[in-house]
């Protein structure tokens, strides 16, 4: 299949299925009703609703980057999305308790063909890198679960979550997370990308107090899969701030061995019947890379750029934590946490990591290095149902007030977060966003339905208390067997506080999912 016709085949495949399956919900495909389809396409159409006028807006010092000048109204984003899951039970037709899972997804972006002429030139400019990040075919998940007894074993492709927070991930940091196509603006659930891995899980039955108690473990070989966060290309919508002028970035990914593998382990129950616990510690990789400055002063003093280096590095990191979940009766809500301990996280230190920077001022050639520190993160959260009568007579408003928290004890007044706030004319000395020992972010998300269900208005307001947020206004309709919904992201506040660093992304979406 060629990939500059994959949405075609997404059209065709989904109008197939549909035509077969009127209604939104699976259909079974042999009369032993052993083999199950189902599936989804969205479609998402996205507007910029201001002017870029941050670090874009400086014209690039270097002959192969395009800077992209966005203008409110373009047209950023043409995400189409297709998911075909399929589920075949062999315990149906024999005595095996075994299941194979398979998805297919399907991707294809059209903003850069057809979308803001900005973009337009991004794409001529370098076809290969854009289209292969616009276009995709892949099998999403494909694992087979083997049960037997209070034993189940799951091998192959598939998601690892261990979290229970909503918006930013703080125990959940086992699957890497996909922010090149939208990053917050975008569900949580829908940024995980799976691992190839084997999962076992061991019901350990009831101990007094503690009921289904059980173990799960996760290992994901180095030397058989290695996934990390995709990196944005250099002038696509989503990619992170960045400067305008030089560096050059350069991923580097560890070996492929068993050092380089995640794996993880879990125990989790209920204690008295209304409070789920869990602890855990795993190993892992940050969705964010080091970074480390490399200068080649031969390459630099002949007047190319590529001698001034950003080097990408992905380094592993171990968390202990857990998390836990209780329904309150006296207050009729959940109360749910998550707690974890970061073991020598990379750290930033424009110091450190840009020390080579010192070339450029003194002519002095000094090495980069990678710090490290620990990071205790946890999150506190409500969820409440309550009614309002006066303005929904019929089903209740849904309220979740969330808090995440980040205690940095190895803190230095040094440390910056690695978005830097470039200055043409500062290149040796440029500015970054501060991080403090403490951060502190709070959300709120409301959400009620009307029209028995198929009306979902909701808003969510994410704000750092030291001055910057977004906010996402929402309304969603359903009819059987479509979804449409209308989405707005805006942020406010200062745009060195995270998330202000994105103050200029304002924008604008109309999604439409059908569902088969």
């Amino acid at each position: 299949m060629k990939q500059k016709n994959i949405f075609i085949y997404i059209v065709l495949i989904s109008a197939l299925v549909w035509c077969a399956a009127p209604h939104a919900s699976a259909r079974y495909y042999n009369e032993a009703q052993s083999l199950e389809i189902r599936g989804q396409i969205t479609s998402k159409l996205t507007f910029k609703t201001q002017d870029t006028k941050g670090w874009f807006t400086q014209p690039s010092m270097v002959p192969d980057r395009i800077t992209p000048q966005l203008d409110a109204w373009d047209i950023i984003q043409h995400r189409n999305l297709a998911y075909i899951e399929m589920d075949y039970d062999f315990s149906k037709q024999s005595e095996h308790d075994v299941q194979l899972h398979a998805t297919g997804r399907f991707l294809y972006d059209g903003a850069y063909e057809y979308g803001a002429d900005a973009l337009q030139r991004v794409r001529e400019f370098d076809a290969k890198t854009i289209d292969d990040f616009t276009r995709d075919a892949d099998i999403w998940e494909l694992y087979a679960n083997i049960t037997r007894g209070p034993w189940l074993l799951r091998v192959g492709r598939q998601k690892i979550s261990w979290g229970k927070t909503d918006v930013f991930p703080m125990l959940d940091r086992i699957m890497p997370i996909d922010n090149t196509y939208g990053g917050l603006f975008e569900s949580l659930d829908d940024r995980r990308i799976p691992l190839w891995a084997l999962r076992t899980t061991y019901n350990l039955g009831d101990f007094g107090s503690i009921s289904s108690l059980g173990i799960d473990a996760f290992w994901e070989p180095g030397f058989v899969d290695q996934q990390f966060a995709p990196q944005s290309p250099w002038g696509t919508v989503y990619n992170f701030p960045q400067p305008s002028p030089p560096p050059y970035p350069q991923v580097i990914k560890p070996d492929g061995d068993m050092d380089s593998s995640r794996w993880g382990f879990r125990l989790q129950g209920i204690l008295f019947n209304n409070l789920d616990l869990s602890l855990a510690h795993y190993r892992t990789y940050p969705n964010d890379p080091a970074l480390k400055l490399r200068i080649d002063p031969e390459i630099l003093m002949q007047g190319d750029f590529h001698g001034l280096v950003v080097e990408k590095h992905f380094k592993q990191v171990d968390i202990t934590g857990g998390s836990f979940s209780y329904f309150s009766s006296t207050i009729e809500a959940v109360i749910r946490g998550e707690l974890g301990y970061f073991w020598d996280e990379p750290a930033f230190d424009p110091n450190q990591n840009f020390a080579a920077l010192a070339f450029l001022s003194t002519g002095q050639l000094v090495e980069s290095t990678i710090p490290e520190w620990d990071v205790l993160r946890f999150s506190l959260a409500l969820d409440k149902p309550f009614w309002i009568r006066s303005l929904n007579e019929r089903s209740m408003f849904n309220l979740t007030i969330e808090s995440f928290n980040e205690y940095y004890p190895d803190y230095k007044d040094s440390f910056k977060l690695p978005a830097p706030i470039w200055d043409v004319n500062k290149l040796a000395n440029p500015d970054f966003v501060d991080v403090n020992k403490w951060e502190h972010t709070v959300i709120a998300n409301l959400y009620t339905s009307y029209w028995s269900g198929k009306l979902t208005p909701s808003v969510l307001v994410a704000y750092n208390l030291d001055g910057a947020g977004f906010w996402e206004p929402a309304i969603e309709y359903r009819m059987d067997p479509w979804k449409f919904k209308v989405q707005y992201d805006g942020v406010f506040g200062d745009k060195d506080i995270p998330p202000g660093v994105l103050f200029d992304s304002d924008q604008v979406a109309f999604i439409a999912t059908l569902m088969f």
